[in-house]
């Protein structure tokens, strides 16, 4: 099993987030770069496999600060010697899909390879809707409409045309939204037939190529958070990709995980059951459990029921019991405890946030916001480590990575009051910040 920290970095503190606009503060995101910083350089040296941010826009809340986790990957990446740094995820439809394959080449060429790429739909219809603009598509909960379907099938051609810059020297491409090159597209640069492809005799352009290629071949491990329907997944059994499941219930994540099982074997992938897929569990573990609680609830506590709940993600806590289409109406952290996911306590209870049906344990889990999947590493690979070994590594000095808002010094996430004698790491909240917070 490998383990990744998945970030969705937030600016200020609680009581900051509650006066507003704690985003648009340069000495909060400052400090939250610092903070991330030292957690990421630990992680590294403690043997974390991977590292991941979301993208979203407009956040002058302060929550989900990350527009742009390529950027923020390679900051933190320049910083570690042997973490993966990736996204979850690029929301594809809204993003130039060649621009999208060419700056994650460079990401993967600049970190040797050290990297994984995540791809998405995006549902915040604040920027969606007007990021999106450009290819007349929005967010989506997919719900199975009219805006649902146009999404996905941007998404479906971005992704091709991603693949096919990765993939191939040159190449050409038509679809619903994209003509590469355009027609007729006269170019008649005499270089370009000497020195490199995709140019007619009579200097018409048939075929462009990106460069540089991802250091990585055919291309990074992709990966495709967090996943709630049976047809996402099938759809990465068949293309080899990842999915990260949010769910928390036993029955639904045996059904997804025997159905991607069952979609890779017919594509000609043998995969064990739960293997290449990620679970994201958020976790918060402290010597004490009354302490744990606490920073749980001034973390993914505040977070969820002020941000996520109202957006539709209680719909990860769902049992088969409850009756479709009436709205969950059980605060979301009270009903993730009681669906499998607890979030916060003490070394002894970290177990049952990690219990599953028998036979059904992921390939990667990510303590802090959500576990992913990951391809094998070599073997004594930093970051390949048995399941036996997770109460080892699941015994963070930080709290909510990813998943939880700062109660400290200044940013989400936030480590938990002292240092844990078996992570002699000094306590985040211990230490000055670098810009004191206003």
């Amino acid at each position: 099993m490998k383990f990744i920290l998945f970030y969705l970095p937030s600016v200020g503190t609680l009581s900051q987030t509650r006066k507003g606009m704690a985003g648009i503060n340069t000495q909060n995101y400052q400090n939250m770069l610092w903070q991330v910083s030292e957690q990421i350089k630990f992680a590294d040296k403690a043997g974390f496999w991977g590292a991941a941010f979301t993208e979203h826009h407009f956040h002058i809340e302060g929550i989900e600060q990350s527009n742009n986790p390529i950027l923020l990957g390679l900051y933190f990446g320049m910083q570690t010697t042997r973490i993966r740094l990736g996204q979850m995820a690029n929301v594809i439809p809204f993003h130039n899909p060649l621009r999208l394959a060419e700056d994650m080449a460079m990401l993967d060429q600049m970190l040797q390879g050290r990297t994984f790429f995540g791809i998405a739909r995006g549902y915040q219809k604040r920027w969606a809707d007007v990021l999106g603009q450009t290819y007349g598509v929005g967010g989506t909960m997919s719900d199975k409409s009219e805006v649902d379907a146009k999404n996905r099938r941007l998404f479906l051609e971005h992704y091709e045309i991603i693949k096919k810059a990765w993939t191939t020297d040159v190449f050409s491409h038509k679809s619903e939204h994209w003509t590469i090159p355009p027609e007729g597209l006269h170019f008649g640069h005499e270089a370009v037939s000497r020195f490199g492809k995709g140019q007619s005799p009579e200097g018409i352009i048939t075929e462009i190529g990106t460069a540089p290629k991802p250091y990585q071949k055919p291309h990074p491990p992709i990966f495709q958070p967090f996943s709630f329907s049976e047809d996402t997944f099938r759809f990465c059994a068949r293309e080899g990709i990842a999915p990260f499941a949010l769910a928390t219930d036993d029955d639904t994540l045996s059904d997804l995980f025997r159905a991607y099982q069952e979609e890779a074997a017919a594509a000609g992938r043998d995969y064990a059951l739960g293997q290449n897929i990620g679970i994201f569990r958020d976790t918060l573990v402290l010597e004490d459990a009354a302490e744990a609680h606490k920073y749980a609830a001034m973390g993914n506590g505040f977070v969820w029921p002020e941000w996520f709940a109202p957006i539709g993600f209680n719909e990860a806590g769902r049992d088969r019991q409850d009756r479709p289409g009436v709205r969950l109406q059980l605060s979301g952290r009270e009903r993730l405890r009681v669906r499998r996911q607890p979030g916060s306590g003490q070394p002894a209870d970290r177990k049952h946030g990690q219990e599953t049906q028998p036979g059904i344990l992921p390939h990667v889990a990510v303590p802090g916001s959500d576990p992913a999947p990951y391809p094998d590493a070599q073997p004594g690979a930093v970051g390949d480590r048995d399941p036996a070994q997770l109460e080892r590594l699941t015994l963070p000095v930080f709290a909510f990575l990813g998943s939880g808002r700062a109660g400290c010094v200044s940013a989400r996430p936030f480590c938990c009051g002292r240092p844990s004698p078996r992570w002699p790491m000094p306590c985040l909240a211990k230490l000055p910040a670098p810009f004191p917070p206003r």
